[in-house]
């Protein structure tokens, strides 16, 4: 509904313009300008807080989600089976960390480009209803871009996971050095650790 109203409300500005630079301008109407400005002025104001509020009830849901989907990840690390931890204590919290780059992403981002998508469809009719065939370069923009983010999201996924690896790789690393400080400073294996 926050959506749906902020979208909506939204739109205002366009008429405001419209009938600004074709009506009030050239007749000299400051009578009206100053009708419209304070109509204007409480659609944009409840427009503001609407908006907040929706952003309220987005970072809700989204503490929501990250509260059930730590629950659930932290239930799959306790039934890890003993055998299958040994020596990937460093691993399993690079992988957590991960985890919480996604699920911020997830529950935020997403959750709100979600909610608006539907509303494009608003506003393409909004510029049709106004510019005529102008709508066309965003119903053409908005496919053109969708289609570019589905063809580089293999690219996207194959950095992500070598990316992964690599930070996996250097929290080992890190936690080996630390915890073996002093075994490395006595055999001399300083180089070795710093080049991995």
């Amino acid at each position: 509904m926050a959506a749906l109203e902020t979208s909506v409300l939204g739109l205002a500005t366009s008429p405001f313009k419209m009938v600004f630079y074709d009506r009030i301008l050239p007749n000299g109407a400051v009578d009206s300008l100053l009708a419209l400005v304070a109509g204007v002025g409480f659609v944009l104001l409840i427009y503001f807080l609407i908006q907040n509020l929706r952003q309220r009830f987005i970072d809700t849901v989204g503490k929501r989600a990250n509260r059930k989907i730590a629950e659930r990840l932290f239930n799959q690390l306790m039934a890890l089976k003993m055998k299958s931890r040994r020596g990937q204590n460093e691993r399993m919290g690079s992988i957590l960390r991960d985890f919480e780059v996604v699920r911020d992403f997830s529950t935020s981002a997403f959750l709100v480009a979600l909610i608006d998508l539907p509303f494009l469809f608003v506003f393409i009719g909004m510029i049709w209803a106004i510019g005529g065939t102008l709508a066309l370069d965003p119903a053409i923009a908005v496919p053109i871009t969708l289609l570019s983010g589905l063809l580089a999201q293999p690219f996207l996924s194959q950095y992500a996971r070598e990316s992964s690896v690599d930070d996996q790789t250097k929290q080992s690393v890190l936690m080996e050095t630390q915890t073996g400080m002093e075994t490395l400073k006595t055999t001399g294996a300083e180089p070795v650790m710093r080049a991995r």
